[in-house]
């Protein structure tokens, strides 16, 4: 064999191990996280009114527009939609109590409005975007006289994602033992805005 030769094929050999290294270290490294576009099929959204709260309570949002996110054999997800302009948001919430609807239509119509958010890209651009998602094997459901409710089942791990312009971005895991745990993870996340905290 020439000395040609044989660093072409030293050469081949070195780039096919550093192929399955990199196969090897990405399979390793894959999160499990899926991917999902919670905004891609509306029948399994909900809107309605969330609230974020910090771990002793000193400050609380008011209602925020949410959505719940539940897909049979997917899991479970809150979505939380933090405006960027919230006066604008509470003078809409105020509209919709002004009209003393009863709480079905009135349940109705905030749940329209939220739901704008997730059809319409331009609107999301007004909002910072979360998604709290829980697996299907860490979901239950609980049946009351009204209707059938699906909630996490502690303890579990919650992925976070972030609505970017390009799509859902995972951004961390955390494991959550209680409600409370839950309730401070939001508020954590979503940071609200330092003039609008106590």
């Amino acid at each position: 064999m020439t000395r040609s030769s044989y660093l072409s094929a030293a050469l081949f050999i070195c780039l096919f191990q550093l192929t399955i290294l990199k196969k090897s270290v990405a399979a390793n490294l894959k999160p499990g996280h899926p991917k999902i576009d919670f905004f891609k099929d509306p029948q399994y959204l909900k809107g309605g009114y969330e609230e974020i709260h910090s771990f002793d309570l000193s400050y609380k949002s008011g209602p925020l527009p949410g959505l719940r996110y539940v897909k049979p054999g997917a899991g479970l997800a809150y979505i939380i939609c933090y405006p960027n302009n919230l006066k604008d948001w509470t003078a809409q919430v105020k509209a919709i109590k002004d009209r003393k609807l009863r709480y079905e239509a009135q349940e109705n119509e905030v749940s329209k409005q939220v739901i704008k958010i997730a059809q319409e890209p331009a609107l999301q651009r007004q909002y910072r975007i979360f998604a709290f998602f829980i697996p299907a094997d860490h979901v239950v459901e609980t049946n009351t006289k009204q209707r059938k409710i699906t909630m996490p089942k502690f303890p579990c791990n919650i992925s976070v994602y972030k609505k970017t312009a390009a799509g859902w971005t995972f951004i961390k895991e955390a494991k959550i033992k209680e409600l409370r745990d839950y309730a401070y993870l939001l508020y954590k996340t979503i940071d609200p805005p330092q003039s609008l905290k106590p």
